[in-house]
């Protein structure tokens, strides 16, 4: 705390040898009273005994005449004193010689610096920077104006409150742990002649608001970049006056400006006329009737429609709208975002025409195509795949639907799926299947397995065939070639037994000739009936050929008939 002379320093135009002499001239006042009585009362008894009592009351009544301004003084600046160190804003005053003469207690804390340390001392600049330089305050007493802009970066404006006043925001990072934003003002001090008598400089601790200020640039400018990004724009709805109000981004998004379209208000009526397509107008009006007279709470919609920018593009965009309704539910306020989503229309339009596509080829197919998951459910099929078991595709899709396999197969088919891994997801498998009406047919069947991130199996893409015929084919060729297997071992037969004959009856023949015994009409006989063993060996070899001609596909025209005539 300061002491009584500290204080009276404190109240301008106040000084303690004014103090002095205001209590001497009251002392040299009771004196002459005193002596003035002693004058008029002397001739009377007990004089002393008066002018004693007289000159303790008179006195006493001096002190107080004499001191009660001065207490007055002191309560005022002790009020002074408790209000401005009571103030939460950090504040000194300095005087035209800039010397510190008041340094409250908010500055104190905010400082660290004790009022007593800077009391009469010329460095205010300690508190708030790290080098020697003039605060504000100290520019005012100077009088410099002009020079003002020089140390504030030209931020520091003119009071629009206190005439004379100057203030500014600053950041001072030795204040606080991190530092502190300061909204500061400083005030010059004059007296009734003009005369600057001092300076006064107040702070406000704005550190926190600043920081918020912060975050909500740079949420601002996060909301800038999300929307540049995602090719949204902003808008809101005036409701009493039916107009629309846009902004840049959003007459970008349009291909427009603020200077074309006249201005950032725009009527409803011409808002649909000049950009929504002529298609989605009245869906557009009708929505926003609809928003403006339903009742109840707001709530947020969505509405996707064409639109035609300037250029003349037509482009999709999705208008997220929100509505503010009042008590009674009128709505007070609208306002929304439009996305431009043309690429993710555009991308559906070519997934739908390349889906159409793809289901008109599989359509036509005859090949049997479904898609089902793990379970049995079957999630696709194409038409062939319903007609060949006879069912309604959503009899089918939905539901687990396996056709009965005969038991000997079963083991088999579960072996199959268990060998496709994400190393070998395809393979192919021929069985049979049980047909509604109890008769087998035979399918071949090429399966694909689909798997997820974590290598587990999510669905199975299959490509079937009935190839009943083509087994039944099969079958029969290897029956027929059975056969002709055994008809060529038969006819070897048949053709090696006659020429063995014929070889035992020539040799016969020879060896009689050699020996002289053969006569000449029994050599005749022989011949003859070897001439007919000839013959029929001839009757063979004919119906051989004819056997391999009827079992062989490739043998040109003419080695055929050389073969069987």
């Amino acid at each position: 705390m300061m002491d009584s002379s500290s204080m009276l320093r404190k109240i301008p135009g106040l000084d303690s040898r004014f103090s002095l002499v205001l209590i001497f001239m009251g002392m040299f006042a009771i004196t002459g009273v005193f002596e003035l009585g002693q004058i008029f009362f002397h001739p009377y008894v007990g004089m002393w005994q008066v002018s004693l009592l007289t000159m303790v009351v008179v006195s006493a009544s001096a002190a107080f005449i004499t001191f009660f301004p001065i207490r007055s003084l002191r309560t005022a600046e002790a009020r002074l004193d408790t209000l401005l160190n009571g103030s939460p804003a950090p504040q000194f005053v300095i005087d035209a010689n800039h010397r510190v003469i008041f340094w409250n207690r908010a500055l104190e804390i905010a400082s660290g610096i004790k009022a007593s340390e800077m009391y009469g001392t010329t460095d205010p600049w300690r508190a708030f920077y790290t080098e020697q330089r003039p605060t504000l305050a100290d520019l005012l007493v100077d009088g410099p104006i002009e020079k003002l802009p020089e140390w504030y970066k030209g931020q520091i404006t003119r009071s629009q409150l206190i005439d004379g006043s100057y203030e500014t925001i600053d950041f001072f990072p030795q204040i606080g742990k991190s530092g502190s934003w300061f909204y500061f003002t400083a005030s010059p001090v004059r007296d009734d002649n003009g005369v600057i008598l001092g300076a006064v400089e107040s702070f406000i601790d704005v550190t926190k608001s600043k920081r918020t200020e912060e975050v909500l640039e740079a949420n601002k400018i996060l909301l800038e970049d999300s929307m540049e990004l995602a090719h949204m724009a902003y808008w809101e709805y005036d409701v009493p006056l039916g107009t629309f109000i846009f902004n840049d981004r959003f007459y970008a998004l349009y291909g427009t400006t603020a200077e074309r379209e006249g201005g950032y208000r725009m009527p409803a009526e011409v808002y649909v006329k000049n950009f929504v397509h002529p298609e989605d107008a009245d869906l557009v009006t009708e929505r926003i009737a609809t928003l403006l007279t339903t009742q109840g709470p707001g709530t947020p919609s969505e509405l996707e429609h064409r639109i035609i920018r300037r250029d003349g593009e037509i482009r999709y965009i999705k208008a997220r709208i929100r509505t503010t309704r009042d008590e009674t539910g009128r709505t007070i306020r609208s306002n929304g975002a439009n996305q431009d989503i043309t690429v993710r229309i555009q991308a559906l339009i070519s997934l739908k025409e390349s889906e159409a596509r793809y289901r008109n080829v599989v359509e036509d197919q005859t090949e049997f195509i479904s898609r089902f998951l793990p379970n049995g459910i079957h999630v696709f099929v194409n038409d062939a795949y319903c007609r060949y078991f006879g069912l309604k595709r959503e009899e089918i899709i939905g539901h687990r639907f396996r056709p009965r396999i005969p038991v000997d197969d079963q083991e088999r088919m579960k072996q199959f799926f268990a060998s496709l891994t994400p190393e070998h997801p395809v393979d192919s498998i021929e069985h049979r299947i049980i047909m509604p009406d109890g008769t087998i047919r035979w399918q071949r069947w090429s399966d694909r397995a689909i798997f997820n991130s974590s290598g587990t199996i999510t669905e199975y893409q299959s490509v079937g065939r009935d190839i009943t015929e083509q087994r039944q084919a099969e079958i029969a060729l290897k029956v027929s070639e059975a056969r002709f297997l055994a008809f060529i071992t038969e006819a070897a037969m048949r053709l090696k037994n006659p020429l063995a004959v014929i070889e035992n009856n020539l040799e016969s023949v020879v060896s009689d000739i050699d020996r002289g015994n053969m006569i000449i009409p029994d050599i005749t006989l022989q011949l003859r009936l070897q001439i007919k063993n000839l013959e029929q060996i001839q009757s063979n070899i004919n119906e051989f050929n004819k056997a391999i001609v009827a079992h062989s596909n490739g043998i040109p025209d003419a080695s055929k008939k050389f073969l069987t005539e």
